[in-house]
């Protein structure tokens, strides 16, 4: 396959676009089947109660489409909600052990958690005494033609919705190109001209992980990911909710805006209770996987009892950090601590579960914390004066 007819190998970012109200109504009242008054009444209940939601937030999360009374409406958070409780729950301090995925593979490991095996290290400066270190584009061209232990998954340190990922499978000496995990072949240089942008903030390469068989034989080989939101207050860690992010239609990583799926997971079992594709007003529900079309919803998810026990150890083994979105592989050779996000992106979990994340302990966690802030912020004023 030429490289015009394919996708980039380093994947890169989505486009933003506009919310306006006024669309977002009329396609409500066709694709729901309700009414204005009935949408613009719930956007109003739910923008000014306390999950912060707003009306963007109301249509992306498909609530209109869900029959919802009063107080699961406000269990929804919208983004500021969800960015004050990662803060107010979070010890910045220990935030660099999530945001730099060299500090995060090596705190891990060196406790005996499972996470990616680090195969190089592309800086232009900062050390690294275990990893070969990449510190110019010819030393990566070098590496990838004599010394990757391919399948290789390389990612930027500081980045995020896997930006800058990429899945190689091998390289042809014969025509000097790599080849993905989907066998799309690309000229080495291509790959090196595209990492050019991460010499500075970092890059590192990971043997590759492989999917466990059942979730390769559903979802491809591409590895699928769930979002596990696990919360670590007095009484212990809890998992609060879990979205399944399966990838589709050759996208090299599974994040949602990709066009990837998204699963609501029982947290009792592991059983996927509903799949979405999209969000808002295009968004839809299946029950199998696009590509093999194999059944999703009803589906027990492999090694679901370990999956839950890795979460709750590691979270509760960074005792700085009260609320850890965790990305966790379930490959082959068992659960994956892949990354590790701090609090991380509530919206997709809630949309995947349909239901909301502000209750219950997090909740009443989040308020504990905001009382304490308060009350440290006073006494640092007093103590000022």
């Amino acid at each position: 396959m030429s490289t015009e007819d394919s996708q980039p190998l380093v994947a890169t970012e989505s486009k933003d676009v506009t919310f306006k109200l006024a669309d977002a109504l009329r396609e409500g009242a066709d694709v729901f089947d309700k009414s204005y008054g009935q949408m613009v009444m719930e956007i109003a209940r739910s923008s000014f109660g306390d999950g912060m939601l707003t009306a963007e937030e109301y249509f992306w999360h498909r609530l209109p489409s869900l029959d919802l009374d009063a107080e699961e409406l406000g269990q929804f958070a919208g983004r500021k909600r969800a960015a004050s409780t990662n803060f107010l729950c979070n010890n910045m301090r220990w935030v660099a052990i999530c945001a730099d995925k060299v500090i995060f593979v090596a705190t891990l490991s060196a406790m005996g958690f499972p996470v990616p095996e680090a195969a190089a290290f592309v800086h232009n400066s900062r050390p690294h005494r275990s990893l070969p270190l990449l510190r110019t584009p010819n030393d990566v061209a070098e590496w990838l033609r004599s010394d990757a232990p391919y399948p290789i998954f390389g990612k930027p340190l500081g980045g995020m919705q896997s930006i800058g990922a990429a899945s190689l499978a091998g390289y042809h000496a014969d025509t000097d190109e790599l080849e993905d995990l989907f066998g799309r072949r690309f000229p080495l240089q291509q790959m090196v001209g595209e990492l050019g942008r991460f010499f500075d903030d970092g890059y590192m390469f990971q043997k590759r992980l492989n999917p466990h068989p059942d979730i390769a034989e559903r979802c491809g080989p591409a590895l699928s990911t769930l979002r596990v939101l696990c919360m670590h207050d007095e009484e212990g860690p809890e998992i609060m909710d879990v979205a399944f992010k399966m990838t589709v239609h050759g996208q090299v990583a599974d994040n949602f805006w990709r066009g990837n799926l998204l699963g609501g997971v029982r947290l009792e079992d592991g059983k996927v209770e509903r799949v979405v594709t999209r969000a808002g007003t295009s968004g839809k529900r299946l029950a199998e996987h696009p590509d093999t079309g194999a059944e999703l919803v009803g589906w027990h998810l492999p090694d679901w009892d370990l999956l839950t026990e890795t979460v709750k150890d590691a979270t509760a083994a960074l005792p700085g950090l009260g609320l850890i979105g965790w990305d966790v592989a379930l490959t082959d050779n068992g659960p994956v601590l892949v990354e590790a996000n701090v609090g991380g992106n509530w919206s997709m979990i809630q949309l995947a579960a349909a239901r909301g994340l502000w209750r219950g302990r997090l909740k009443a966690f989040a308020k504990r914390r905001h009382a304490e802030w308060k009350k440290k912020k006073k006494t640092d004023q007093l103590d000022l004066g």
